[in-house]
């Protein structure tokens, strides 16, 4: 009952401001209304969680270290793009890898859940080495 109130809300904030942004800034405007209306969902979903649970963490560590991973990509992705100019597919490619490089490097070094994760998927081939 409440999921479904609030995945309502979210469609309907997502349509609205999704039609007024496109007609504001374009295509890009449902991109951010879509966000807004994800973090408007986290938002509803997390207090109605911590209404009805005792000892829940609103912004639990795991999704912290996520948004740090994320800081950091976006950082090296407008500085590298600050300097390259991306003229081709290849060129944005690069950037966009190079971005990920970065998101998976930073998870892996401040995660150890990340780190417990790769050991447990790699970690027979990594002792055969």
């Amino acid at each position: 009952h409440v999921g479904f109130k609030i995945n309502s809300a979210t469609l309907l904030l997502n349509i609205v401001v999704g039609i007024a942004l496109v007609m504001a800034i374009g295509p890009l405007g449902v991109v951010v209304a879509t966000i807004l209306a994800e973090a408007v969902k986290y938002l509803l979903t997390m207090s109605s969680v911590v209404r009805r649970v005792d000892g829940v963490t609103v912004f639990p560590r795991p999704l912290l270290m996520q948004v740090i991973s994320g800081a950091a990509m976006y950082l090296v992705v407008e500085l590298l793009h600050a300097h390259v100019l991306v003229s081709s597919w290849l060129e944005l490619g690069l950037l966009i890898g190079a971005g990920a490089i970065v998101y998976g490097l930073v998870l892996t070094l401040i995660s150890p859940g990340v780190r417990v994760t790769i050991r447990s998927i790699f970690g027979d081939a990594i002792a055969d080495i």
